[in-house]
């Protein structure tokens, strides 16, 4: 993946697609949790609720 933010621009805005599950292990391949569609949703829900956005704000973004 690569971005280009101009120097004029102050912030920036990240589109990510997720097509499956991030499953974390240890070096000995002992689970140490993942991520997936749902958990990154469930996250970005309560940043924007901890920011002052309602919940449904993150309906914007997904298609």
């Amino acid at each position: 993946m690569s971005s280009i933010v101009l120097d004029d621009v102050d912030e920036m805005i990240t589109d990510f697609q997720i097509n499956g599950l991030m499953y974390y292990v240890d070096p000995h391949g002992k689970h140490l949790g993942h991520e997936d569609v749902l958990t990154k949703t469930g996250t970005c829900r309560a940043h924007f609720e901890e920011v002052g956005l309602d919940a449904d704000f993150l309906k914007r973004f997904i298609h």
